[in-house]
């Protein structure tokens, strides 16, 4: 069985200034995730089950819950493609393999709109200040190397904001980091 090597590290890039190469490589690596040829199977859970978590914080809560709710229902009721989706791609679930490359690991297996792949990486890795300066550079290279829709990804990065800290508040984790990169989304509808 091959093994991951620890170096190159995407947490390590981002720690230390490389935060814009770090983004490239994520977005590659999904990028390559989506390209390959699959089959939906079955066992794949749809994005609507994940956001009824949402929908239970956005009624207790309110306020920028109630905001992440109501774009995540916009966008779950739009028609569009229907990908199968690695489900948590992330700085520390993208490794480097010698021999093929950066590969990602350890897949949830959902099936929905390619964008939410994407939405993760605004919330990640968590010992860095997502700040509004990095945040934008964040945002336009994402769009940049995927050629995504500015408006349309930043209303999935609110609805996945939305949903990361309802599952935080859920097992009594503070969601107030997550919440405020959420409402940064939010602003720039």
């Amino acid at each position: 069985m091959e093994r991951a090597l620890s170096e190159p590290s995407l947490i390590k890039m981002s720690q230390t200034g490389q935060d814009e190469k770090a983004t490239t490589i994520l977005c590659q690596a999904i990028n390559n995730l989506h390209n390959f040829p699959k089959v939906i199977s079955f066992d794949a859970v749809p994005l609507q089950v994940w956001f009824r978590q949402l929908a239970v914080a956005a009624s207790l809560a309110g306020g920028t819950f109630q905001a992440c709710y109501a774009i995540s229902q916009q966008l779950l009721d739009e028609t569009g493609g229907q990908t199968l989706l690695h489900g948590d791609i992330h700085h520390g679930n993208v490794l480097y393999f010698d021999n093929h490359g950066w590969l990602a690991i350890d897949p949830k297996g959902l099936i929905g709109d390619r964008y939410f792949e994407y939405a993760n990486l605004f919330y990640n890795p968590w010992d860095i200040l997502i700040e509004q300066e990095r945040f934008e550079r964040r945002l336009e290279t994402v769009c940049a190397v995927t050629g995504l829709q500015r408006g349309k990804l930043l209303r999935w990065i609110a609805a996945w904001g939305g949903l990361s800290a309802a599952w935080a508040l859920q097992d009594n984790i503070s969601a107030d980091r997550t919440l405020a990169i959420a409402a940064m989304a939010i602003q720039r509808c």
